[in-house]
């Protein structure tokens, strides 16, 4: 066997570096991601007769519905949360999670009138996370040897 020379021992330590700090730039973006959706999940469970309200829908109607989403979004949150701190083992929960937001997004912008909001944020939510997941699985496949 042949001892590796100093050019590939640079190289694969610099795409270490790489991969690394893809996946922490992968991680501030899903937690930032999850933060907001976490403040939304909360509002929608503590006062879903004003967000009821604000989304044009009848008040006393869709309150169980409205704590339901929440209830949901919260439990989407947590799944995705299991797949932030080791995403390259997690691959599956990662990927089901982008694919579960655009699935969402056009739910939501199928729906439309003041449901374009919460729609175009998700659509843009799952095509950062999904930019970002790439960029990471990339720089992490390239660093190994």
């Amino acid at each position: 066997m042949s001892t590796p020379s100093l050019t590939d021992t640079l190289s694969r330590g610099y795409t270490g570096i790489a991969a690394e700090r893809a996946r922490i730039t992968f991680g501030v973006v899903l937690g930032a991601i999850l933060i907001v959706e976490a403040a939304a999940a909360l509002a929608l469970l503590i006062e879903p007769r004003n967000l009821a309200y604000l989304l044009g829908f009848d008040a006393t109607g869709a309150l169980p519905l409205v704590r339901l989403a929440g209830l949901l979004l919260l439990l989407n949150l947590l799944f995705l949360a299991l797949g932030r701190p080791a995403p390259a083992r997690t691959k599956l929960i990662n990927l089901l999670g982008i694919v579960e937001r655009g699935v969402l997004a056009v739910a939501l912008a199928i729906l439309g009138g003041r449901l374009l909001w919460p729609a175009g944020f998700e659509l843009i939510a799952a095509l950062l996370i999904a930019n970002f997941y790439y960029r990471y699985f990339q720089a992490e496949v390239m660093s190994r040897p």
